[in-house]
């Protein structure tokens, strides 16, 4: 309740700046502009609160790694640019398919690219590695940012537990989440001061109906 109140409140304190009659159009614009920014904020707490509440995969399907990666990077591309972030993709080893929910990944890298991005400083670099030729396919993401921590890095993946000012503290919940429900998982290093890096490796197609197999 208390993450869904603030941003709520702070919505509400600005429509009611833009009721006053004496307040200037650049102002009105300006205060506009804020409340749609809380409202945002808002859907997408709602959205994460929702996608870790019900912790259900959608259906499986199969399809390619590396278009997996390319719509992840288009969809962080923006967020990086205004942050003056440079966004690269590395790709080792040849595509590869999963047998997936291909949103719940979609949503897993882009938590982790959103994180990365967020940490970094302007001029500094995310990049976004796949690599495959193995039974695991490996995503890694790496960023020369701040850091995190040793006090709070046992801590990262509890539903709610976060570093920053504005967070639900879900994001990493959820990626550990899809990992498990994937039979995947996630590893993390970093060194304070000197970035952070998040590898989640998932099972290759063929070793996935392995295991179903077995």
């Amino acid at each position: 309740a208390h993450q869904l109140r603030t941003p709520l409140a702070t919505a509400l304190l600005y429509v009611g700046h833009l009721t006053r009659p004496s307040l200037s159009e650049k102002d009105r614009v300006r205060f506009a502009g804020k409340t749609l920014d809380r409202l945002h904020y808002l859907e997408r707490l709602i959205q994460d609160m929702l996608t870790f509440v019900k912790g259900q995969q959608g259906r499986r399907l199969r399809f390619s790694v590396h278009e997996l990666i390319d719509e992840v990077g288009q969809a962080i591309e923006p967020q990086a640019s205004l942050l003056e972030v440079c966004l690269e993709q590395e790709r080792n080893g040849q595509d590869v398919a999963l047998q997936a929910d291909r949103q719940a990944l979609q949503g897993a890298l882009i938590n982790l690219l959103e994180n990365a991005v967020q940490a970094s400083r302007p001029g500094g670099r995310v990049q976004l590695i796949v690599t495959t030729g193995g039974a695991f396919v490996a995503f890694k993401v790496t960023d020369e940012g701040r850091g995190i921590p040793d006090t709070d890095r046992e801590r990262l993946f509890e539903p709610f537990f976060t570093t920053r000012n504005e967070g639900s503290g879900l994001g990493l919940a959820i990626v550990k989440q899809t990992a498990d429900a994937h039979e995947g998982w996630v590893e993390v290093s970093s060194e304070e001061g000197e970035g952070s890096v998040f590898t989640l490796y998932l099972p290759e197609a063929g070793a996935a109906q392995e295991n179903e197999d077995g």
